[in-house]
């Protein structure tokens, strides 16, 4: 499936740069995120809130239907807890994380989306979305607290893959202020494709919901 959601996201990119009737929204949306582990020697422990802020891009090809895209810097991670000894590679030193033990993971990514908005027809001053799609994320800051060891945001070695990939599927309302302005709001289910952790011990997909916040202009 993971290689399927990669080849849509790719195919909509060359598709929607024929698309007219451009239109941008700003968004800054509240994001809870998490891991979903792979393998047997790692669990999900809590949730990580942060943020997706960015410039959203919808091309629409028809009325009601658009390509979208953007760029947005996305705050991620999640804490997990090790089932056994695992040495952890940080920037500077190596620690080891005893079975039992947790680490807060806070990662950083440039997210560039590809997918499809479908809206209905204006009801008063309201129009409503779905859209749904693929991610592309590149990481460019990578954080973890390890609570056992009194460490706090200590940058992490080759600990995160560089590269990570996620589909999305949301729903929302547009709410006109005047003209083509509108505020905008809605909620967003992102469900990671790729692994996470560059650990060949350790596999992990990030999950994330996000409350979307923002203004079309």
């Amino acid at each position: 499936m993971r290689k399927y959601f990669i080849a849509l996201f790719f195919i909509i990119s060359v598709f929607s740069l024929s698309a007219q009737g451009v239109r941008f929204s700003f968004l800054a949306s509240p994001q809870f995120s998490w891991f979903s582990p792979d393998t047997k020697n790692i669990e999900n422990n809590g949730i990580k809130t942060g943020s997706r802020i960015g410039l959203q891009i919808d091309n629409y090809f028809a009325q009601h239907y658009a390509f979208s895209t953007g760029i947005f810097l996305n705050s991620a991670g999640g804490k997990l807890r090790f089932l056994e000894d695992t040495r952890i590679k940080f920037r500077e030193a190596t620690d080891t994380v005893s079975s039992g033990g947790d680490i807060i993971y806070r990662l950083d990514y440039v997210t560039v989306p590809m997918g499809l908005k479908l809206t209905t027809r204006e009801i008063g001053y309201s129009t409503f979305y779905i859209h749904l799609g693929a991610n592309a994320d590149v990481r460019f800051k990578a954080k973890a607290d390890l609570p056992a060891s009194s460490l706090s945001r200590e940058t992490l070695g080759n600990e995160i893959n560089l590269f990570a990939f996620s589909y999305y599927l949301g729903a929302g309302i547009k709410y006109s202020i005047g003209g083509q302005t509108a505020l905008i709001g809605g909620i967003t289910y992102y469900g990671g494709l790729t692994d996470v952790l560059s650990n060949t011990n350790l596999t992990a997909v990030n999950n994330s919901i996000t409350i979307e916040i923002g203004i079309l202009f």
